[in-house]
């Protein structure tokens, strides 16, 4: 797990992590997902997250879940990937902003309570 309060960080995590969660309070974080993911989480509160997937081909099955609480989760996918976007969205929102392709599949869970979650393809 990797924690962020009162301020930022960037981090890339090394090929071959399966599992890793992100967390950030009161400030921002950006982390970029290595090749063969699989199942990541990111939680924000009072702050915002980036996750970077756009670099890297996700392995099968892949998951990502988001949670943000006064804060917002913004997930940059691989043009072209093929994206499901659910969860809810207490007064805050949930934006998919993607054109489908024949790209990676990825399954996104995003939950929010006055925050939001948006999923944008590389570029965007």
């Amino acid at each position: 797990m990797s924690v962020s309060i009162l301020g930022s960080r960037s981090v890339t995590l090394p090929d071959g992590w399966t599992k890793e969660s992100s967390v950030s309070i009161l400030g921002s974080r950006s982390v970029t997902l290595p090749d063969g993911w699989t199942k990541e989480s990111s939680v924000s509160i009072l702050g915002s997250a980036k996750v970077g997937a756009r670099a890297s081909t996700p392995g099968p099955d892949a998951k990502l879940s988001a949670f943000s609480l006064f804060g917002s989760t913004r997930v940059v996918v691989p043009v072209g990937a093929r994206v499901t976007l659910r969860g809810f969205s207490l007064l805050g929102s949930k934006t998919l902003k993607v054109t489908p392709g024949d790209g990676p599949a990825i399954s996104i869970t995003g939950n929010s309570i006055l925050g939001s979650t948006s999923v944008v393809q590389s570029g965007s």
